[in-house]
């Protein structure tokens, strides 16, 4: 017994003289301050997540709040146009001239019964067309709204069909450069950027005279610029400024511009 005792006491001895010196290095490390600024460095990167966390959050808020400017601006920027295209359009209305039989022009009283029912046909056929015409009209204006909503709403893939769909249905409508027009920006908002630059091409090409045609020349400049052939882009974009000077494309054209010379010099 006093045999083994004795042979474990070394070994015991051992372990007591590695605890102490554990001991004393945690002591040294606590007395030189290198835990207590660990401590502190934890603390504050915890604090630095918890700031990152908050900045997250206002950004989602914010890109929240953007994204509803967006679609109001796409909302009320399309009800001003089609409000200013169909003052433009309305004129003066149709009018009608009743053509009676004059006794002492020397027609007769059955002349001036052929005449007015020649007069009734031909009013009806008018009221009949102008009443197809009318439909055809509210029907083109609701799968327009239809398609517009969607962009609107940030559902831009099923935007993008539906103005395909529209364009298809209804070349002529006088909302298809408008449709033409915001497909190529719900292209552009997702960043297809070779659809987008077609899409705006074709408003122009198609619809040389629409009031959409500004815009959209902008557009294609930015779309150049997206897709990185700055010259293209810097020459379609004075195209805007020389063919419509006094628009708000032409100075947001000299702006993106600037940009492009901005980022020539930077890169040397």
């Amino acid at each position: 017994m006093a045999l083994a005792l004795a042979a474990a006491s070394p070994s015991a001895g051992a372990a007591d003289e590695q605890l102490e010196q554990r001991v004393r290095r945690l002591e040294n490390v606590i007395d030189s301050g290198q835990l207590a600024e660990l401590i502190q460095r934890v603390r504050a990167l915890e604090q630095e997540m918890r700031e990152l966390r908050g900045e997250i959050d206002r950004q989602g808020h914010r890109l929240d709040e953007l994204r509803e400017r967006q679609r109001n601006l796409y909302g009320d920027l399309d009800r001003r146009l089609r409000d200013l295209e169909l003052a433009q359009s309305g004129g003066g209305g149709d009018e009608a001239t009743d053509e009676e039989a004059d006794p002492e022009s020397g027609a007769s009283a059955a002349e001036a019964a052929e005449n007015a029912a020649e007069q009734t046909v031909t009013e009806g056929e008018t009221s009949g067309d102008q009443s197809a015409d009318e439909a055809r009209s509210e029907t083109e204006r609701e799968a327009y709204d239809a398609a517009f909503d969607k962009l609107k709403e940030g559902r831009y893939e099923e935007a993008v069909q539906a103005f395909r769909d529209f364009l298809e249905a209804h070349p002529n409508s006088a909302y298809a450069d408008n449709a033409q027009y915001w497909l190529g920006e719900a292209y552009y908002v997702t960043r297809d950027f070779d659809k987008a630059l077609k899409a705006f091409r074709a408003v122009q090409s198609t619809y040389p005279d629409s009031a959409k045609v500004p815009d959209a020349r902008l557009k294609m400049g930015y779309s150049l610029y997206e897709l990185g052939r700055l010259d293209e882009a810097k020459e379609t974009l004075q195209q805007v400024r020389a063919k419509h000077p006094e628009s708000a494309a032409s100075r947001l054209a000299e702006d993106r511009i600037l940009t492009i010379e901005r980022e020539r010099e930077d890169t040397g």
